[in-house]
C-alpha cells in the first residue's frame, strides 16, 4: 500500500543531467547548490576520472544513492549523492548490452526501462538485475498502487510508433494488462 504521505529530506541543490551529442561520449552532471547560489559543472568526472558516457537519459536520487540511466554507454551509474561511482551496472541482452531510458524507483528495487524491449529491477542492496521482455522500445515508466506502468513506443519504428501502456506486477515483472492509449507514449505524472 501507498504510505499516506512521505517526507522528503532537505534539499539543499539539484543535480542536471546533461545528455550531450549522441555518439559523443560528452554526457555530464552539474551540480546547481541552493544556499550559496554556485553551479559545479563535470561533477562526475571530477568524482571519477572518466567521462559519465553516451547519451544519459535519466536520473533519480533513491535513498543515498543517485541513479543515472546512459543510453549510448548501455549502463546505469550508481552513485552516491556526490556523482561517486559507487557500482556500473551493464545488462547484457543477447549479442549487446541493453541501452536503458527512464526509471523510477520503490520499495527497493530501482525499475529501467531498456529500448531493446526489457523491464529491469535493480535490488538496490545487491545490485542484481532481474528482468523481463515487454513491448518494443518502452520508454517512460511509473509506479502507482502496486503496479509498474510501460509506455510502450516502438520508438525505432518510425513512422509507425505503437500506442500502449503495459501495466506490470513489480514484483514478477509480469504484464498484467495493457492499455491502449494514443500513439508514442512518453512518460507518466502520477
Amino acid at each position: 500500500t501507498e504510505p499516506a504521505f512521505i517526507v522528503e529530506p532537505a534539499t539543499t541543490g539539484i543535480y542536471v543531467l546533461n545528455s550531450g551529442m549522441m555518439d559523443s561520449n560528452n554526457s555530464e552532471l552539474t551540480y546547481f547548490d541552493m544556499l550559496t547560489g554556485e553551479v559545479a559543472a563535470n561533477v562526475f568526472m571530477s568524482a571519477n576520472g572518466k567521462r559519465l558516457g553516451d547519451s544519459g537519459n535519466d536520473m533519480l536520487v533513491y535513498g543515498s544513492k543517485m541513479y543515472i540511466a546512459v543510453t549510448g554507454s548501455a549502463v546505469v551509474f550508481v552513485t552516491d549523492l556526490k556523482g561517486k561511482i559507487v557500482k556500473e551496472i551493464a545488462v547484457n541482452g543477447g549479442q549487446s548490452n541493453l541501452s536503458p531510458r527512464q526509471m523510477t524507483a520503490v520499495n527497493g528495487k530501482v525499475y529501467v526501462t531498456y529500448m531493446e524491449g526489457y523491464v529491469g529491477a535493480i535490488d538496490t542492496a545487491s545490485f542484481a538485475v532481474a528482468k523481463a521482455q515487454v513491448g518494443p522500445y518502452p520508454e517512460g515508466i511509473a509506479y502507482a498502487y502496486n503496479k509498474l506502468y510501460v509506455a510502450i513506443t516502438d520508438g525505432n519504428n518510425y513512422p509507425h510508433f505503437e500506442n500502449k501502456v503495459q501495466i506490470l506486477d513489480p514484483k514478477s515483472l509480469a504484464i498484467k494488462k495493457e492499455l491502449e492509449v494514443a500513439y508514442n507514449p512518453q512518460t507518466f505524472h502520477i
